[in-house]
């Protein structure tokens, strides 16, 4: 299935973001300009606009920089069209979580240092721009907003039977490949909750006087005032 960064590249004649390793082929051949034009008046540019309407409604009732969480799921290893894509990349088991801030353009790193810390808490191993750095919402919302862009990748094997295609329905109990330990995979409930909490905890840091100055100096940038919003992007 095509997200809608996947059909913004599809439209716009480029190679999509990411392609299936199984399953349908959806669509065999290029459209007609005259149906790329309808897609993207139909499907992308009402997203998009919604989106930013939603930011700006934001921006409006409270001052200072809004932050989006993109939410992704992720192989939990690469398939060969990542691996064509970028070949450096490990073929391994990836990291149960990939954040990614265009490789620090689109948010503090404090910002992002807080999301990683909050889920390595849960003992969960997290990444950062590896092996994603940010596809188009991130780059979209980096362009025309004053705020912190996360898109975080989340990995499948922890939440879900890959090969099966199902929802874990039980909490299970399996060996880390990275460090040979016990990991707990988890319930799509567990999963909801884990992100929520992590959420409000760095909201709580990034609105704390004392902590934001603490940041702003740590980051070298004067940013008075600052006051985080959360929204979601799925």
């Amino acid at each position: 299935m095509f997200g809608f960064s996947d059909l913004f590249s599809f439209l716009t004649h480029e190679t999509p973001t990411s392609i299936p390793p199984t399953g349908i082929k959806l669509i065999s051949t290029q459209p007609s300009e005259e149906i790329r034009l309808k897609w993207i008046e139909q499907y992308h540019s009402p997203y998009f606009e919604f989106v930013q309407k939603i930011i700006q409604n934001i921006e409006k009732i409270k001052l200072g920089f809004v932050s989006l969480l993109d939410l992704h799921s992720m192989p939990s290893r690469p398939t060969g069209y990542h691996l064509k894509k970028n070949p450096s990349q490990d073929a391994g088991r990836r990291k149960d979580f990939c954040l990614s801030s265009l490789n620090g353009m689109s948010c503090q790193k404090s910002y992002i240092t807080g999301f990683k810390e909050g889920l390595e808490l849960q003992d969960y191993t997290v990444s950062i721009n590896d092996p994603y750095f940010g596809g188009y919402v991130t780059q979209f919302m980096d362009q025309n907003f004053r705020g912190n862009v996360i898109q975080c990748e989340i990995n499948r094997d922890i939440y879900m039977d890959e090969n099966e295609k199902k929802m874990l329905e039980k909490k299970k109990v399996v060996k880390n490949e990275d460090k040979n330990l016990e990991k707990r995979l988890i319930v799509e409930d567990d999963l909801n909750a884990i992100l929520t909490k992590v959420v409000i905890d760095v909201f709580v840091a990034f609105n704390t006087p004392f902590v934001q100055n603490q940041m702003v100096e740590a980051d070298g940038e004067e940013r008075d005032n600052i006051d985080a919003q959360f929204a979601f992007s799925f």
